[in-house]
């Protein structure tokens, strides 16, 4: 992995972590904060992530949205999962991003049922959780 700007990282151990630069001096190029609550702590780290030269509760993971979760699994994969679109499950055949104009650049297509859903917004698309499964499944 490359620390890269604009892209959200954690802590190994779940601590939320504000990226500054990734083009400092040196062995440890990536300098950022680390959030305590109260306080951030600044720290820097190699520029794959690494804290240290050993496996490190401080080492950078990336933070990826459920929409890039769900497009790498269809990319890889392709086995349905379960949605929440617009607060509705769903049972989802497939998902890629949407190739229109830049009107739609925050959209993606789904396929649920032999069904095509356009411009379906990135943010009002989850990964269901347990209880999101059980509700549906006692909807049924």
């Amino acid at each position: 992995m490359k620390i890269e700007m604009g892209k959200k990282y954690k802590t190994r151990d779940g601590r939320d972590v504000r990226i500054y630069a990734v083009d400092g001096k040196g062995d440890y190029p990536v300098h950022g904060a680390i959030d305590f609550g109260d306080n951030h702590q600044p720290l820097k780290w190699k520029i794959d992530g690494s804290f240290s030269t050993r496996t490190n509760s401080a080492d950078l993971i990336e933070v990826k949205e459920d929409w890039e979760i769900l497009i790498e699994h269809f990319n890889n994969n392709g086995k349905p999962v379960i949605l929440v679109i617009y607060g509705k499950v769903h049972i989802c055949e497939n998902m890629k991003e949407s190739e229109y104009s830049s009107d739609y650049c925050n959209s993606l297509l789904i396929r649920h049922y032999g069904n095509s859903y356009f411009n379906l917004h990135k943010k009002e698309i989850r990964i269901a959780t347990l209880e999101d499964c059980k509700k549906f499944i006692l909807e049924k």
